[in-house]
């Protein structure tokens, strides 16, 4: 994201079970949304550069 000045990024498929947020060590934020039993296709990802 750095490299090509992105501030947001959606992730299409992410196979993650649950909703959330977390941060990562460069400071991104990444909020994702799954499927709340044990399968793990249809979720969705955004992730957010600081200060957006």
């Amino acid at each position: 994201m750095r490299r090509y000045n992105l501030h947001d990024l959606g992730i299409s498929e992410c196979r993650w079970t649950g909703n959330g947020s977390l941060k990562t060590n460069t400071g991104e934020t990444v909020f994702y949304s799954g499927r709340d039993d044990d399968q793990h296709p249809e979720g969705i990802a955004v992730i957010l550069r600081k200060g957006v």
